[in-house]
């Protein structure tokens, strides 16, 4: 009797069991179908876009589909992994571009929009910050900047993301910033550098003229370093030479020592720290 109860028990159990996992299998089905039709009709959403506008940010993705940063992260790597865009990156922004032809012309107005703005202005040196509060009062800049970044007109204070996006540009501009504190970062403004666009995979990068190269060599059993610098950031590098009343080579040797002090007590800082 009590054999049989237990029997009995038994395929009840089993008969909970399947039935619970039935239940469970169509319901992850249901979610990855459901999921997989939202991204489709996402996707076709983003070609839209891309078709009218030829590239748009992530942001911009957010606020035209109404979905997470997750989310349009997601739709921006399925886009590049099935060859329906290409990937830009200006600073920290992230831009899904038709194509890298799409993604070189988006570059060239940016540059022509920031070029314009810094030398109406008659300054000399541009930051970031500057930029963006002309951009503010200069209604096509505007109308472009805020297709791509978080812009309103009544802004004080612009976000980190915002000011590495359009110092971007500005080193595509006139190469490497004259000057770098962690206040701000400085650029001297010159004739623009010509730039270069490479597509690796997907994932479009911008080079210019103005990328310094180092080379190292040997002459005589002497190790040789040689800097070749862009001419605008020579130019203000011999402007600061002659103000210290110093040789060019005395200044690059002076600010390649103190980029060794402070890589040597960052080291130092770091070690002290791990011991602890």
């Amino acid at each position: 009797m009590n054999g049989g109860e237990d029997k009995t028990a038994d395929v009840l159990r089993a008969v909970v069991t399947a039935h619970t996992n039935l239940a469970e299998t169509r319901a992850v089905g249901y979610c990855a179908t459901r999921s997989w039709r939202e991204t489709h009709m996402r996707m076709s959403h983003v070609i839209e876009l891309l078709q009218r506008d030829g590239c748009v940010s992530v942001s911009a993705l957010m606020r035209a589909l109404h979905i997470t940063y997750s989310q349009a992260h997601h739709l921006m790597r399925v886009a590049v992994a099935t060859g329906r865009g290409v990937r830009l990156v200006l600073g920290n922004t992230a831009i899904l571009c038709r194509d890298r032809a799409a993604a070189e012309e988006l570059v060239r107005r940016l540059r022509e929009v920031i070029h314009r703005l810094a030398t109406e202005s008659g300054m000399r040196y541009v930051t970031s910050t500057k930029i963006l509060r002309m951009v503010l009062r200069d209604r096509d800049a505007y109308e472009l900047m805020s297709r791509l970044i978080p812009l309103k007109r009544n802004m004080r204070r612009f976000p980190p993301a915002v000011c590495m996006f359009i110092g971007d540009i500005l080193r595509t501009l006139y190469g490497e910033p004259v000057l770098r504190t962690s206040r701000r970062t400085v650029y001297l403004i010159s004739e623009p550098l010509d730039f270069n666009i490479a597509d690796d995979k997907g994932t479009v990068s911008i080079y210019t003229a103005a990328t310094p190269r180092v080379d190292v060599g040997d002459t005589g059993g002497m190790p040789v370093v040689a800097f070749h610098i862009p001419r605008a950031l020579l130019q203000a590098l011999d402007e600061y030479a002659r103000r210290l009343n110093a040789t060019r080579s005395d200044v690059i040797r002076m600010a390649i020592q103190q980029m060794l002090e402070r890589i040597r007590a960052t080291v130092m800082m770091w070690t002290t720290d791990k011991k602890k």
